[in-house]
């Protein structure tokens, strides 16, 4: 029959909206208990979010400031998801408007997130947020390549709003960007 996946973002800041003061409740958070029925199921859960609250901004638009903080939340949400989600993404399509802040802040991001992430369930694979230039992948992601990401995710991800006849450039340019970043076995 094959596997079946869906891929679930939740709102940060309705689980977390204070330091440390986690809302695991169906009725205020509902995504844990939809992990938890998905997993009965045999339904896998590929989480993400992309929206951070407003204490862990500081003065970023988008992205987290407070990388303990940040460390401290994905190990949390990793150990009350254990068990009931197939993987972690940090953020989505970091490369066009779901964030503001250059390659740098998301690669400090994504090292705290992907650190927090294995400390509350080492076995979990981390996905990095989706490129969504896919066509061009470098403009983003060589920058954040150059900031040590590499060794900060388990799964390369890309989405596209290219057409269909488009789709073979697409991947040459994201296979092109892949070697030449040393992700060929990704």
């Amino acid at each position: 029959a094959g596997a079946k996946m869906v891929r679930e973002r939740f709102r940060w800041p309705q689980c977390e909206p204070e330091p440390g003061k986690f809302n695991w409740n169906p009725e205020g958070f509902p995504y844990l208990d939809n992990a938890r029925l998905m997993q009965q199921r045999g339904i896998e859960v590929s989480t993400l979010f992309h929206d951070t609250p407003a204490w862990c901004r500081g003065n970023n638009p988008r992205l987290p400031a407070d990388l303990a903080g940040l460390y401290r939340s994905c190990k949390a949400m990793a150990e009350a998801f254990k068990g009931k989600v197939t993987l972690w993404e940090y953020w989505n399509e970091e490369d066009i408007g779901f964030t503001r802040e250059g390659a740098w802040e998301y690669a400090a991001g994504l090292k705290a997130a992907c650190l927090g992430f294995k400390a509350g369930d080492p076995d979990l694979p981390v996905a990095i947020g989706a490129f969504s230039k896919s066509a061009s992948p470098g403009i983003y992601g060589d920058p954040l390549m150059a900031n040590g990401a590499r060794e900060y995710f388990d799964i390369f991800n890309v989405h596209t709003y290219l057409s269909l006849a488009d789709y073979l450039e697409m991947m040459a340019a994201v296979r092109e960007f892949m070697k030449r970043n040393g992700l060929d076995d990704y």
